[in-house]
């Protein structure tokens, strides 16, 4: 395993739409999944896709911090989605900030809007398929991870550029 350097904006493999993993592939891929948890957790994200370390390849992971509102559940597990599909996605939607580590290494946050709730279907690292609905924060790390295997940033979705904000402000903002 390995950190690897976060890609930033401007690169274009961030603006390309990523191939498909094809499933001969899984053995191949499992350092390349480790790779992207250790930079996850070096970064200090909660979510990273493939192209953001220079793969062009349809898998994101993502911290699974449903288990952090909940007292007896402190664990954050790491899910893997490959080759994700988006099945559905409500109406009901939620302006919020979002940051990303290849937008200025993570230090620059915008308010996005995102459905409330989605429902994703992809391969786990060994290959089986699963379906798992979200809401609230987990529901916004997948939708913003899949726009990056579809090639587009956070910064594109920004709703009011008068709102920008660093990531120490940002921070300061929620334990506010």
């Amino acid at each position: 395993m390995a950190v690897k350097n976060v890609v930033q904006a401007g690169n274009e493999i961030l603006r390309n739409k990523s191939s498909l993993v094809d499933l001969n592939q899984l053995p191949d891929i499992q350092s390349l999944i480790d790779d992207m948890i250790e930079t996850m957790e070096a970064a200090k994200l909660v979510g990273l896709a493939a192209p953001q370390i220079g793969e062009n390849l349809r898998i994101f992971v993502a911290k699974d911090v449903r288990s952090r509102d909940e007292k007896n559940k402190p664990d954050v597990n790491i899910l893997t989605f490959i080759n994700p599909e988006i099945v559905s996605a409500s109406k009901e939607t939620v302006v919020d900030y979002e940051g990303c580590g290849s937008v200025a290494n993570g230090n620059f946050f915008g308010q996005v809007k995102r459905s409330s709730e989605v429902i994703a279907m992809a391969l786990d690292r060994e290959g089986k398929k699963f379906e798992i609905p979200s809401g609230g924060l987990l529901a916004r790390i997948i939708l913003h991870e899949n726009d990056h295997i579809e090639g587009i940033l956070f910064t594109d979705k920004i709703e009011d550029w008068e709102k920008i904000m660093s990531r120490e402000e940002y921070l300061k903002m929620r334990e506010g």
